[in-house]
């Protein structure tokens, strides 16, 4: 029997803030200059080019492995 969805969303939320805050901490170690951000909930690593143009990356549940791990045998 799956776990309560509100369970799940919460979780999924969790995994994917870990996710973007590991994520932008290797970008910042090696260089790349990022911030993070929320937007509708969802964390937003925003890189910056040297040009000073930006580019968002949304991690968003879906893409937090939460799936993935009720899926396992």
């Amino acid at each position: 029997m799956p776990p309560p969805s509100g369970l799940l969303y919460n979780l999924g939320t969790t995994l994917s803030t870990i996710s973007a805050e590991a994520s932008n901490a290797i970008m910042q170690t090696i260089g790349i200059a990022s911030t993070i951000t929320g937007e509708y909930g969802n964390p937003t690593i925003i890189l910056t080019r040297p040009d000073e143009t930006t580019m968002p990356f949304t991690v968003d549940i879906t893409y937090s492995g939460i799936y993935s791990l009720l899926d396992s045998p």
